[in-house]
């Protein structure tokens, strides 16, 4: 509460942009309206979202990713740390503009709140889904979730290097990302504390292997 009321104190005190913070917050507005200082409090949080790169991911592969990837890969390394609040995601969602994340979750419960793993994404909502989720549906990260769920298959590893090699239409321009993604996912599979990933995390650490060793 101190806190707060200390950054309440900074605001009313301080110009912004030409912002009057103290009528801004007073002021009576419609609903959903958005005050300027709110927006500027969205966009400090969004710059500083921009620098909460996972351990293990490339900071220049991070700037390339969509929001709601950004969100996954965040979540997946928050979620690795034991954290499962559900309030916890919600402001992760928020900081990065992933609206439609509840497609990403595989529980909602308090203190159970957690990400699907590849097998749990399965086919499911592949290339379309909902609006809001629609971007990570296409996005290079899900195809090489659903990649490394094919290679958990019958087929192996050769399934999943051959999605990508014929639902990428740059594939061969976008290799080394798919390298630093299916690497990322594979050390999920030696988190303890994420069994549902043992399967699908070995399953990645060889797919990436495979694009490693892939030539034109």
């Amino acid at each position: 509460m101190a806190a707060a009321e200390g950054f309440g104190g900074f605001l009313t005190a301080q110009p912004i942009e030409e912002i009057d913070p103290a009528r801004e917050i007073a002021r009576e507005r419609v609903a959903g309206e958005v005050s300027p200082v709110e927006a500027l409090i969205r966009q400090a949080v969004a710059i500083a979202c921009d620098h909460l790169v996972p351990t293990g991911v490339d900071a220049i592969l991070w700037k390339r990713l969509s929001p709601m990837e950004r969100f996954y890969l965040k979540g997946l390394e928050v979620e690795s740390h034991g954290e499962y609040r559900n309030g916890v995601y919600q402001e992760l969602a928020r900081g990065f503009g992933a609206a439609d994340y509840a497609d990403l979750l595989a529980g909602t419960q308090a203190n159970e709140t957690r990400l699907k793993s590849a097998a749990e994404f399965g086919r499911r909502g592949l290339g379309g889904g909902s609006p809001g989720s629609r971007g990570f549906n296409d996005s290079l990260l899900r195809h090489c979730l659903f990649a490394a769920y094919l290679a958990t298959q019958d087929e192996g590893v050769q399934a999943g290097l051959n999605w990508l090699k014929t639902e990428l239409p740059d594939y061969w321009t976008q290799r080394q990302r798919i390298i630093a993604l299916l690497d990322y996912l594979a050390g999920l599979g030696r988190v303890s504390t994420m069994p549902q990933w043992a399967r699908d995390g070995r399953a990645a650490e060889l797919l990436a292997g495979a694009v490693r060793n892939d030539h034109i």
